[in-house]
């Protein structure tokens, strides 16, 4: 009777020796097939956080030459002999007042020159009314600095005809300011000058 009992028991335990791990096991009316072991990634994470660092900025520097002044046609100089010569043109046409020095009034133009240096200027009256230029303490002033440092008759109602040129020639010094002016009477006083600056040292220079 044990032997019969027994019998089946064995046949399963035998099956299942044959199986392995594999088999399927009956209970009931159900089957549960062996459940595969867990696995755990252990890939780190490939999300990335965008960057929010803006990019450096350029260490490259731009830099800009200054356009030149467009009275700069009215001066040359000579570092060689120390000359500077400047043109004067009085009453320039484009100007809204016949009382300007190259279209400049009230010493809008600068003109710079080193002190020792021989200054040159060169009268052309374009204007309808007699002019004249003359190296004057400042603005004010109806005397020139020296008798050299202004053109014929520079203070009385001759000057230099319309149309007609003049010249002097005055060696610039001490520094300081000054002013070149018309000493026509009347000429100076309705803003027919330009201001002079007589430099301890560097080049000559213009600008307004």
């Amino acid at each position: 009777m044990r032997l019969r009992l027994l019998a089946p028991l064995i046949a399963l335990l035998a099956l299942t020796a044959a199986c392995g791990g594999n088999a399927t096991y009956e209970v009931g009316q159900q089957y549960y097939p062996p459940q595969p072991a867990a696995t755990t990634s252990t890939s780190p994470s490939s999300s990335t956080t965008p960057s929010t660092t803006p990019p450096p900025a350029s260490s490259g520097s731009s830099s800009s030459t200054p356009a030149p002044s467009p009275l700069a046609k009215y001066l040359t100089f000579s570092a060689a002999s120390k000359t500077v010569t400047l043109t004067l043109i009085a009453g320039l046409k484009t100007s809204p007042s016949p009382f300007n020095f190259d279209g400049t009034l009230n010493g809008q133009m600068v003109v710079s020159v080193p002190a020792g240096w021989t200054l040159k200027v060169n009268l052309q009256n374009q204007g309808v009314l007699p002019h004249s230029a003359a190296v004057v303490a400042s603005s004010t002033s109806v005397v020139p600095v020296s008798k050299s440092a202004a053109t014929p008759n520079a203070t009385t109602g001759v000057g230099t005809a319309p149309g007609a040129s003049a010249s002097f020639t005055w060696t610039a010094g001490p520094a300081g300011s000054y002013a070149i002016a018309c000493l026509i009477p009347g000429h100076e006083t309705a803003g027919m000058w330009a201001t002079l600056k007589v430099t301890a040292g560097g080049t000559p220079s213009i600008s307004g």
